[in-house]
């Protein structure tokens, strides 16, 4: 009975030590393979499907799985544009566009609340695929 209470009081050092380590391992692999991004979001939108939406962190707003899987994609769009030798010819129009849906993104933010957010979701799903599409060179091949 005690080894079961101690393995269920380590859990969540357990959990804690396998995101440390996990967390860092998917982001080199996003960096480098554009595939697993193509399945970390196929993944994650199975997960959100499954649990009908309901599997949200709150930390004062609603974080849902996908939401966390596009974190990682825009943090390693931005690692890729700043430090990628493979990184294609920057598209000064796409990075205006993603500007303007930032700041559009913060004001709506402003004037309407959390509400404000919940409707810019699908645009911020919509500009970091396209950012992490873009920042890999990818053959004819690859594009059908």
């Amino acid at each position: 009975m005690t080894v079961l209470s101690y393995l269920l009081s380590s859990l969540p050092f357990l959990v804690a030590l396998a995101l440390g380590l996990l967390v860092p391992i998917i982001l080199i692999l996003l960096y480098r393979n554009f595939s697993v991004g193509l399945f970390l979001v196929m993944l994650s939108f199975m997960v959100d499907t499954l649990t009908l939406g309901t599997a949200a962190i709150n930390l004062g707003i609603n974080l849902f799985f996908p939401d966390l899987t596009f974190l990682l994609l825009a943090f390693t769009a931005a690692l890729r544009f700043f430090f990628a030798k493979d990184f294609p010819r920057k598209n000064v129009a796409w990075f205006a566009f993603v500007f303007l849906v930032i700041v559009s993104t913060v004001t709506g933010i402003a004037s309407f609340g959390s509400s404000g957010g919940v409707q810019a979701r699908s645009y911020f799903y919509f500009v970091v695929a396209g950012s992490y599409a873009m920042s890999f060179r990818m053959s004819d091949e690859q594009l059908r």
